[in-house]
């Protein structure tokens, strides 16, 4: 909701970088920086964090320019107090991605409201993703703002009810953990067929328990274009797993491949036969000692 101690934190350290800007402006002479967007890569308001890529740009060039050394903790912080002031309550983990930089897996862990960044080094084999967008259009504001009125509304069910198997609590808490594990040891022993079970069986509970949340917004009802992609006929010899992205909806889908040959006909059958171009191969290596 904005109002926790972490929140705080982040105002801080916004001042306090605000203030070594401000003596390095007055230092330079410089009254500031003016940033010109020449291409983007990423398609807007889909759920792939393109307002997170857009903050943590702001939080480098200001950290290049000025040479304020910034970590990439910091420039992920900053970036999450920036658009914490404008309409999307977002979460942490997107400025946290875009701050370490692309074809990298990195495992969030998070306490409170501080978070740890930790690069995923062990990868057993080569991972092929394809993302789409689905052409059509998501809320993010809307199902983050239904997750939340929900949640809240969990945290004032006795214990028991709070943490039965079909809440909100449990599927971001104890179950979250247990499918990230899982997805971390499958991209550690190189079991691609196994991450592809992670995928599935991670799509299959949010729909139930995050789509009750948001029925107008997510699950095959709230978003039945990404439902009506992931599980098309034309696509499931090709693929070894689909699901949503980020807190979903119809924005856009991503699909697990066993190959690059795989991958490549994922995004001609989405262009030649559902009429979604400009899908795109994400390929994460192996790690230097697989």
């Amino acid at each position: 909701d904005g109002d926790g101690d972490g929140d705080d934190a982040d105002r801080n350290k916004k001042t306090l970088v605000s203030e070594r800007v401000k003596h390095a402006m007055a230092t330079h002479n410089n009254p500031g920086i003016v940033l010109t967007n020449h291409k983007t890569t990423l398609p807007i308001a889909k759920g792939l964090s393109s307002s997170a890529a857009v903050c943590v740009l702001v939080a480098r060039a200001f950290s290049k320019v000025f040479s304020l050394e910034l970590s990439n903790e910091t420039e992920a912080a900053l970036a999450y107090a920036g658009e914490r002031e404008t309409p999307s309550k977002c979460g942490r983990m997107d400025q946290a991605g875009c701050a370490f930089g692309s074809g990298k897996l990195t495992l969030l862990s998070f306490t409170g409201d501080d978070v740890v960044v930790t690069p995923v080094v062990e990868v057993g084999a080569e991972l092929f993703f394809v993302v789409a967008d689905l052409r059509s259009s998501k809320d993010t504001v809307g199902i983050l703002a239904d997750l939340q009125r929900a949640f809240r509304k969990e945290l004032e069910l006795p214990v028991d009810e709070r943490n039965s198997n079909n809440s909100l609590a449990h599927l971001l808490g104890d179950m979250n953990h247990e499918i990230i594990g899982n997805a971390v040891k499958a991209i550690g022993s190189g079991d691609v067929a196994a991450l592809g079970e992670v995928f599935e069986t991670a799509q299959l509970y949010f729909d139930a328990i995050a789509g009750e949340a948001s029925p107008a917004r997510l699950g095959p009802n709230g978003s039945p274009k990404l439902f009506e992609t992931r599980t098309h006929a034309l696509l499931k010899q090709h693929i070894l797993a689909a699901k949503g992205v980020g807190s979903q909806g119809d924005g856009s889908v991503q699909f697990l491949c066993a190959s690059a040959e795989k991958a490549k006909t994922v995004c001609e059958v989405l262009q030649g036969e559902l009429n979604l171009p400009g899908a795109f191969v994400l390929e994460v290596p192996a790690s230097k000692t697989n």
